[in-house]
């Protein structure tokens, strides 16, 4: 922090204003969406037009969204956020155009050091933002972020196949420049990683639906071990509709047992109505006209 650069308010408006003459970086300008149907047809416009990786209107519009949120254009979100592993995304050089953007952003620099060969190569990011104490008072801060061999072994990074492997200054640079910007820029980037962070995360399995199941068997066996692995206790009734003169006299189903015990083998189930059965179902049945 460089406590004798003080500045005033009219200061910072000219510093602010000079940076969006020199860097105007991301604006709104272009056609933008105010409504749901109205986003739907930008993003598919630009699925039809092939200038976006997506495929999907949705995918499209939630890219646009967080976009818009960060001050972006339908177009710069298109080609600036990435929606990788459930989470979006914004590429590196989009996240300093725009803290560019704002005015705040007073220096910025990234230097290596080391050499791959040593193994010792490393990148450090450092800014310095523009930005109000807690004492009232605007002054320069400065942050820093190293990001290099030994950090990238530590996350397992280092060897991966593809750009660890084909373009690993580059990832460093990225990684260093990311987590600075982060850092400085909280407000600004609202919580939105950075795409070439998110893009070396574990991939996120969906949780399997583990809801107790019916097994196979007759309906009372199966609503019984039902209940019994949702831990409820509620006696089964049996459906009256499913009774037949014929059918034994069950006994009442422990849901609490950990193990349901077949009928013996000596009372099957008929698969044919007992004797009269039919005869009786008809006598319920009214006269035909």
């Amino acid at each position: 922090m460089n406590n004798a650069a003080l500045m005033n308010p009219q200061q910072l408006a000219e510093i602010r204003q000079e940076s969006r003459n020199t860097n105007p970086g991301l604006s709104k300008a272009g056609f933008s969406p105010t409504n749901m149907s109205e986003a739907i047809a930008v993003a598919d416009l630009y699925i039809q037009s092939g200038l976006t990786a997506f495929k999907s209107a949705s995918a499209a519009v939630v890219a646009i969204e967080h976009g818009m949120s960060l001050g972006m254009s339908p177009a710069q979100s298109m080609q600036s956020i990435a929606l990788i592993n459930g989470k979006p995304g914004i590429y590196g050089d989009a996240a300093l155009a725009l803290v560019k953007s704002t005015g705040m952003l007073k220096a910025h620099s990234e230097t290596f050091s080391g050499s791959l060969k040593d193994g010792d190569r490393a990148c450090t990011c450092k800014v310095v933002r523009i930005q109000k104490l807690a004492n009232g008072e605007w002054n320069e801060v400065e942050y820093e972020q190293t990001f290099g061999v030994a950090e990238a072994k530590d996350a397992k990074l280092w060897g991966k196949a593809g750009p660890w492997s084909q373009y690993p200054d580059r990832m460093m640079k990225m990684r260093a420049r990311g987590f600075c910007l982060r850092d400085a820029f909280p407000d600004i980037l609202k919580g939105v990683g950075i795409a070439e962070e998110l893009q070396d995360y574990p991939e996120r399995k969906p949780v399997p639906n583990t809801a107790p199941r019916e097994v196979d068997g007759s309906r009372a066996k199966g609503l019984g071990a039902t209940l019994a692995g949702r831990g409820e206790s509620e006696p089964v009734q049996p459906d009256e509709a499913a009774e037949s003169p014929s059918e034994p006299e069950h006994e009442p189903i422990d849901t609490d047992a950990t193990e349901i015990v077949d009928e013996p083998e000596t009372q099957p189930v008929e698969s044919e109505p007992a004797d009269g059965f039919a005869d009786e179902m008809a006598s319920l049945l009214p006269d035909p006209d």
